[in-house]
Formats: structure tokens, sequence, C-alpha cells
């Protein structure tokens, strides 16, 4: 089964409609839709929200059977330069933890640490796209 992955309902919403997905009445930590081998959750914003509904959605699949074997987690973001267009779509090659404190010091501690691991998805490349999740407050 694939897992489609969306923090707003905004984001969602075409998705839903384009593949005609039913909203599921079970008990799932956020917002589901499910169709003819896609599940779409609706996380939340943020890289927190997102780890623990995607976490436990992949673990009670996991358990049931009905395992997933892809997931795509789409979104919405900004870019720090103006290298994209308005509406394009990105495939990013890294993930990396973004601190808006450290990154906006004029002298970035080398020595920051985090337990979220950078993600390579792709072989580094000359204009890799790299995505940098931030928390967001609540």
């Amino acid at each position: 089964m694939m897992l489609l992955v969306f923090a707003t309902e905004l984001e969602a919403q075409p998705f839903i409609d384009y593949h005609r997905l039913l909203c599921l009445d079970q008990q799932y930590p956020c917002p589901a839709y499910a169709g003819d081998g896609i599940l779409l959750i609706i996380s939340g914003m943020g890289f927190l929200k997102g780890a623990v509904a995607l976490s436990q959605v992949v673990q009670r699949h996991e358990n049931s059977g009905n395992a997933i074997n892809r997931v795509i987690n789409y979104g919405i973001a900004g870019s720090l330069t103006g290298r994209f267009s308005l509406g394009e779509v990105v495939s990013v090659d890294r993930v990396v933890k973004y601190n808006p404190v450290e990154f906006t010091k004029t002298r970035f501690n080398k020595f920051f640490a985090s337990a979220f691991p950078e993600i390579g998805l792709n072989e580094r490349s000359e204009g890799e796209v790299v995505l940098a999740p931030a928390t967001i407050p609540s």
C-alpha cells in the first residue's frame, strides 16, 4: 500500500478529490482517507507531528498484515533562493534539521548537534535540493 502524507487539508484536498478517496472512520492519529491501494493522512504542520503520525500509521499497518511499501510526503515549502518558481514541483535530495536560532547567528555554532539525522535520499550532486524543516511553534 502507498501512503501519501500531507501536513494540511488544503494541500491534500486535490488528491482526495482526484483519487476519490473515502474518509476512514477508523481510529487513526490524524485524518485519514483511503482508496485503491492508497492511504492518505493529514499529519498536521511541523516535523514532530509528521513523524509521530507517520510512525503510528506505519506501525499500525505492519501489525495488520497490510504493510505500507511506499511513503510519499507532499507539501508546500518556501525557498531561500530565487532558484524555484511558484508552483514548481521539486524532488528533494537531502533532509536536514533546520534550527532558525542557530542558522541566523553571524557565527554559526559548528558544534550544534541534533538528534534528528541528516537523511540522504540521493547521492550528493551539484544543484542538489535540501529540505530543512523548521519547528513551528504551537
